[in-house]
């Protein structure tokens, strides 16, 4: 549908323990097909909750504009204060 042009957007859910992308149809340039946002590549892996503020508060701000909160929701009532600091 999408290649047809049925469709403004589409959502990739993958279901399972990987992010693994299985589609089998490629857009080349000039089809009109894009990515809605570009290629995630991560710099390493962080494991502190300091090194994924950003990550977070931008999780937590999607939340709102979805409209799966009603307010916007700060790290600090997501999180036990003792967590904060690792």
């Amino acid at each position: 549908m999408l290649a047809r042009g049925e469709l403004d957007a589409a959502l990739l859910c993958v279901a399972g323990g990987d992010l693994v992308d299985r589609s089998t149809r490629t857009f080349r340039p000039g089809s009109g097909i894009r990515p809605l946002f570009p290629t995630f590549r991560p710099k390493a892996r962080a494991t502190s909750l300091a090194a994924n503020t950003e990550v977070l508060e931008t999780v937590c701000q999607y939340s709102l504009e979805q409209r799966l909160t009603n307010r916007l929701i700060g790290l600090d009532e997501l999180f036990h204060p003792a967590t904060l600091e690792l």
